[in-house]
């Protein structure tokens, strides 16, 4: 379920043209060997460890769907990624779609707030970015207390809303529902018996002309 809300608003983004969008900067390193709508455009990749895909890819051949594939080797807790980017190319002028997929609960708040504020450095408007969120619920399910450090049960005005940016819910999978045709059976903690709150949100960087009256903008064209 969570891949294909990628995938829709990926679409959507590249519906625009690939004249429109000249980087991908995303998680999901597999998207620029998989997915049609990569075709033609320059992909770069951010992580901290490549060793193992860059294997798999070579043994199995893989073929490459973008146009260009960068990999840069960062640590998005520190402020230094976004000069990698620069380095390999990239052009903060053009409309980025960025993807940040398991990424936010595994940082201290912190480091997501130095985060975003490079990501808004670096974005022209019009650019986008997709999220996913964890709610406290989470912390007692199962043994993700170990390992996640931050939680955001309304994402909507939380740590995301710290950046000048239009934010709207795509998605919340804490209510049970009907989810592209499938029914969905919201998670319960083993510990609270409480439910899990997990959401999609996506940002928009607005223009200019394009006054931010409220965290959200549910006005703007998705």
């Amino acid at each position: 379920m969570q891949p294909r809300c990628v995938d829709d608003t990926f679409a959507q983004f590249t519906s625009f043209g690939t004249a429109y969008l000249r980087a991908i900067e995303s998680m999901r390193s597999d998207r620029i060997v998989n997915d049609p709508f990569a075709g033609g455009l320059l992909a770069r990749s951010v992580d901290q460890a490549f060793e193992r895909m860059d294997q798999v890819m070579k043994e199995e051949n893989v073929p490459l769907i973008a146009k260009k594939a960068d990999y840069i080797v960062a640590n998005l807790a520190d402020d230094d990624w976004d000069s990698k980017l620069l380095a390999h190319g990239f052009d903060p002028s053009s409309p980025t779609f960025w993807i940040m997929e398991g990424l936010r609960p595994y940082m201290k708040r912190s480091c997501i707030l130095t985060l975003l504020d490079a990501l808004d450095g670096m974005s022209a408007p019009c650019s986008e970015f997709w999220a996913d969120m964890v709610g406290e619920a989470t912390f007692n399910f199962g043994d993700t207390a170990v390992t996640m450090k931050y939680s955001d049960d309304d994402p909507l005005h939380g740590v995301l809303s710290k950046i000048p940016w239009c934010l709207r819910l795509q998605a919340s999978l804490k209510n049970g529902g009907i989810h592209f045709g499938r029914k969905w059976t919201p998670l319960i903690s083993q510990d609270t018996n409480k439910t899990v709150s997990i959401t999609f949100i996506m940002g928009k960087k607005p223009v200019s002309s394009e006054a931010r009256l409220k965290d959200v903008c549910p006005g703007l064209d998705y």
